[in-house]
């Protein structure tokens, strides 16, 4: 059976003090019953409460970290799809933006 994966839309809706969430690396973490926890307070969460975390967690732990101090937060995957699909949109965003201002089928004179 295949672990669960979450986008990062969805992890974006668990942003608060009683149901947080965070994306480390490929993974999402509920960490919201570690935060009173949290050696460094749980501001220090809650700053990426529904967000990439990645960054600023390698700077400060390794890995191993969440399996020893939150070993049930772990809920699965970050969905790769999730980014190609942010990157395509974005794409055509901006290609529609351009034939809009171009006029690319305007009738010559």
């Amino acid at each position: 059976m295949s672990e669960k994966s979450y986008t990062a839309a969805e992890v974006a809706a668990h942003n608060t003090e009683g149901d947080c969430w965070v994306i480390i690396g490929d993974d999402v973490y509920d960490v919201t019953e570690f935060l009173p926890d949290h050696p460094g307070g749980k501001k220090a969460i809650l700053l990426f409460a529904g967000k990439d975390a990645t960054e600023e967690f390698d700077m400060l732990h390794e890995r191993r970290v969440i399996k020893k101090y939150a070993p049930k937060a772990h809920l699965g995957k970050l969905a790769k799809f999730y980014i190609t699909s942010c990157i395509n949109f974005d794409y055509i965003r901006l290609v529609f933006k351009f034939v809009s201002n171009v006029g690319v089928h305007r009738k010559s004179a």
